[in-house]
């Protein structure tokens, strides 16, 4: 049983629905920009710029210009989750947007150029309306390319082709370099010496679409960009005499199939006769279509590489004008996203920049951060995936030469085997264009001639009709004198008007014969020519299939060679990323030797610092011991003295005694003798008993001289031992002191060296999109930025408003019209440019590069230093109570003051420091205040934080 209809339609509306549900969202450009940034970085960061920082940048890159102060405060102030997106949705819709548009899409495509046939104004006010209209760029590209300034409407576009004075060479290298990222001057002659894939048959196959125009002014003497209906083009090497012929083809796309024409059908405005000559079949046009119909890559390259470093600083390929496989984009994904994205979005400028503003990759930080924090190991690992990328890529680039090769020589093959039935077609080409070129010389006589009959004939009928009546006159007042002078001068005016006629009529009609001969004689000339085309058409439809395979082959070569080389850069770039972090591992290691060295010392200096101590410890009791000792010598010297004295005393008075004993007995048995006798004897027991103790006195002396001087003489010895012991903990700690001084130097130089390559490492980062650039503002901006800062855009914008009110007030109701409050602003913003621009102009001269120059880099002269330092507009401004110093001068608080000064220089609110510092340079100089505001505010306008995008 079959199950039903509706069963079977729920079935699928389930499995449906189920199957979207699975389906994740698609990617918003922004995101799909970050994923490829990030796909690609060798290291990441998620730091963004502050909200001033966001606010700076995204002004001055979409309105060329900084916030004014009630803007910047209304954002800074802001708590909004979403208030970046709401900032850049304002301004993307900002009428101020489409001048700067203009400006930089001037700068960008005239380079400026010198005003010739087209003035600045003109061509400034066609580019603001393209993009105040949302114009695809394109379109307005398409525009320009086509444009000969015979349209009123479309005169202004033709300044790109007029003012370059429609030079051939000029155009196809400026045509090259600005429209599709190539400049190919140097394959003019040759095949390019340094590029090797620009090649001589390059230059000229876009030559080829511009080499049948030129310069044409007629006879008002204003110039047009004409173009004729033939032109072949051939071309010889100067180094290798190898020669070719080629029809228009831009690079990477397929040779253009040409219509075949009849000679007198090839022009829809036919050249001579002050005409601007126009042919049916256009190469110039063709060259607008093919280039801007969003299928030729360098085209669409080229604009989304331009934008994106109109926004960022830097774009992927750089030099913009030099995109080739041998320098590929800084990020090959995020370039093939950028390139899809434009078309995607039908070359919408201002959506373009809106996708690249909201991304995290625009937001970057100007600071580094944690940026540098990757670990050598996971350097590594991205470095052999890339390796490994590059080693793929490069066979499959190699297999895709082979082909390549394979496919030019069989190219080569076919054209030689049909050359003579090619060089059939070309004699009777140039023949029959020869014959044609006689024609078109009579037709232009003939035309020239009729034009001037055209401008005769109402001339004529002027003086036949005033003649008349004043014959009229004549018939009632024959003696007039003032009618038969009047009928005089008609006279003479109407015969040389039917003169001027005759005459034209006979060139013309003699032209006309001639040209009659001319064109039969091109008769047989044309029938060759189609005979001949007859038998190259299938030739050349078999070379150009081959032609298609060829330039496909290439294109898939080309394709697979700016990978091997992006993967090189990759590779190249990584590695010096993975020396830097390998540099700071070593830094880091050596750091820690450092510190356990250190660690040493101060571990060896508190070990020579104790021992110290204890030696001096120990001398102190050494000294101590010493003086003991010596006061011992001393009590055991003075002592033996005493005992010596005594000793000698009783030897002297046992002498005496002995004597007396011995005497003669007449005086032994005196009684005063034997007194005497005994006294003496008692005087010597005395003197005995004393020395008894004196010797005893002495014996302990010595005993105390021996103990003093043992003890003295170990604390001495260990004195000895702990200098010992000291000096080799002090050259232990001289050495430690030595390895930490030359460990500390090694430290050093790696600090040093590791800053030093994070420096250069950089401006690697910055064309990585890891941090921001930091980027020179153009003169346009400097100048806005001033003019805004100062107030002076201001009070131009309230006069202009003012203006406006009195000339065409608004009712409630217009206010509460969307419409028309857009079209109010617009009015407001174009009244206040047109003030602005002649300042502006002033800064171009003075920062501005040179005609043709490199516009973006950043160079300072003197004239600009004494500009910014005396130049009388600024002074002016600076001294004006109409401007930002008489505004900041009103405020009474210092900190106030500072934040309305910072805010309106610098876009930020000041740091607590700076505060600080205005209200001490304003604290105590009330009679000199507004001085004191002057400078703060010029000193603000000269730092390098306002003269950079940062």
């Amino acid at each position: 049983m079959k199950p039903s209809r509706i069963i079977l339609v729920l079935l699928f509306g389930v499995l449906l629905g189920t199957s979207l549900q699975a389906q994740p969202a698609p990617q918003r450009l922004h995101q799909r920009i970050d994923a490829a940034v990030a796909s690609q970085q060798p290291v990441s960061t998620s730091l963004l710029a502050t909200d001033a920082e966001f606010m700076r940048r995204l002004y001055l890159d979409l309105l060329g210009t900084v916030p004014r102060l009630e803007e910047a405060k209304a954002f800074l102030n802001d708590t909004a989750e979403d208030r970046r997106e709401k900032l850049v949705e304002r301004l993307i819709n900002d009428p101020r947007l489409n001048h700067h548009l203009a400006i930089a899409f001037d700068v960008m495509l005239m380079e400026r150029t010198a005003d010739s046939a087209v003035k600045t104004p003109a061509w400034r006010q066609y580019l603001y309306e393209s993009f105040a209209n949302d114009k695809p760029y394109n379109v307005l590209a398409r525009e320009i390319l086509s444009a000969g300034g015979t349209a009123p409407e479309l005169r202004a576009p033709s300044k790109f082709y007029l003012d370059r004075q429609g030079e051939t060479n000029r155009l196809t290298r400026d045509v090259g370099r600005i429209f599709l990222g190539r400049d190919m001057q140097c394959a003019q002659c040759h095949n390019h010496p340094l590029i090797d894939t620009y090649y001589q048959a390059d230059y000229y196959g876009l030559f080829a679409f511009l080499n049948r125009s030129q310069l044409f002014a007629n006879a008002a003497k204003t110039n047009y960009f004409a173009e004729k209906s033939v032109g072949n083009v051939s071309f010889k090497s100067v180094f290798t005499e190898e020669a070719g012929e080629t029809g228009p083809q831009l690079p990477g796309n397929n040779p253009v199939v040409e219509p075949y024409l009849q000679k007198l059908e090839e022009y829809e405005v036919r050249p001579n006769g002050d005409r601007v000559s126009q042919p049916v079949y256009s190469r110039r046009q063709q060259l607008a279509q093919l280039a801007t119909n969003g299928s030729n890559a360098a085209f669409n390259r080229n604009i989304a590489n331009r934008l994106w470093g109109m926004m960022n600083g830097r774009a992927l390929v750089m030099p913009v004008d030099l995109d080739h496989p041998a320098n590929p984009p800084s990020n090959p994904a995020l370039m093939k996203v950028l390139e899809e994205a434009i078309v995607e979005l039908n070359f919408d400028v201002k959506q373009f920049l809106k996708h690249i503003v909201l991304s995290k990759t625009y937001q970057r930080s100007f600071d580094l951060g944690t940026a540098l924090r990757s670990l050598p190991a996971e350097l590594k690992a991205r470095i052999v995936q890339v390796t490994q990328r590059k080693a793929q890529t490069d066979e499959q680039a190699y297999a895709a030469l082979d082909k390549w090769e394979v496919k030019l020589e069989e190219l080569k093959a076919l054209r030689v085997k049909h050359a003579a039935v090619r060089k059939a077609y070309v004699d009777a080409d140039t023949a029959a264009a020869t014959q044609l070129d006689k024609y078109l010389a009579q037709d232009g006589i003939a035309f020239a001639a009729q034009t001037a009959i055209d401008k005769q004939i109402p001339l004529r009928d002027s003086f036949t009709a005033a003649h008349a009546s004043i014959v009229k006159v004549l018939e009632s007042l024959p003696d007039d004198a003032v009618a038969k002078d009047a009928a005089s001068k008609f006279k003479v005016k109407l015969d040389a008007s039917v003169a001027a006629i005759s005459k034209q009529t006979d060139v013309k009609n003699k032209a006309e014969e001639q040209g009659k001969k001319e064109q039969d004689a091109l008769t047989p000339l044309q029938e060759t020519l189609n005979k001949a085309y007859l038998s190259w058409k299938p030739a050349k439809e078999e070379i150009y299939a081959l032609e298609i395979e060829e330039q496909t082959f290439r294109n898939e070569f080309e394709r697979l060679q700016t990978l091997v080389a992006a993967y090189e850069t990759q590779e190249y770039e990584f590695g010096k990323i993975l020396a830097n972090a390998e540099l700071k591992q070593e830094m880091i290691v050596a750091q820690q030797k450092v510190d356990s060295i250190a660690a040493e010392v101060k571990a060896s200096g508190l070990i020579v610092t104790t021992f110290k101590t204890e030696v001096l410890q120990a001398q102190s009791e050494m000294t101590t011991a010493v003086a003991a000792k010596q006061s011992a010598v001393a009590q055991k010297t003075k002592v033996t003295a005493v005992r010596n004295k005594k000793s000698e005393s009783i030897e002297l008075l046992a002498a005496v005694i002995e004597t007396t004993t011995t005497a003669t007995s007449a005086i032994a048995q005196d009684p005063q003798v034997i007194a005497a006798r005994k006294e003496l004897s008692d005087s010597e027991a005395k003197l005995k008993t004393e020395l008894t103790a004196l010797d005893t006195a002495l014996q302990a002396a010595t005993q105390e001289v021996n103990a003093r001087t043992k003890t003295a003489d170990t604390i001495i010895e260990n004195v000895k031992a702990m200098v010992d012991q000291l000096a080799v903990a002090e050259a232990d700690y001289a050495q430690v002191q030595q390895s930490l001084a030359a460990v500390s130097k090694t430290a050093a130089n790696l600090s040093s060296h590791y800053d030093e390559s994070t420096e250069k490492l950089s401006r690697q980062l910055v064309s990585q999109f890891v941090v921001s650039d930091l980027r020179a503002l153009s003169p346009e901006q400097l100048a806005n930025a001033m003019m805004e800062s100062m107030g002076v855009t201001q009070v131009y914008r309230n006069s202009t408003i003012a203006e406006l009110e009195k000339a065409k007030p608004l009712s409630d109701a217009d206010k509460n019209n969307r419409a028309k409050m857009i079209q109010r602003e617009r009015e407001i913003t174009d009244s206040v440019e047109a003030k602005i621009a002649p300042i502006r102009s002033d800064f171009v001269t003075l920062y501005g590069a040179g005609a043709g120059q490199v516009q973006t880099d950043f160079f300072s002269t003197i004239d600009q230093a004494l500009y910014i330092t005396n130049g009388s507009r600024l002074t002016g401004w600076l001294g004006s109570n109409s401007y930002l110093v008489g505004q900041l001068e009103k405020l009474e608080d210092s900190a106030q003051i500072a934040e309305d000064l910072y805010i309106s220089v610098l876009s930020r609110k000041p740091s607590a420091a700076e505060v600080e510092r205005v209200e001490g340079f304003l604290n105590g100089v009330e009679a000199e205040k507004k001085q004191a505001i002057q400078d703060m505010v010029w000193a603000l306008l000269a730092s390098a934080e306002f003269r950079f995008n940062h």
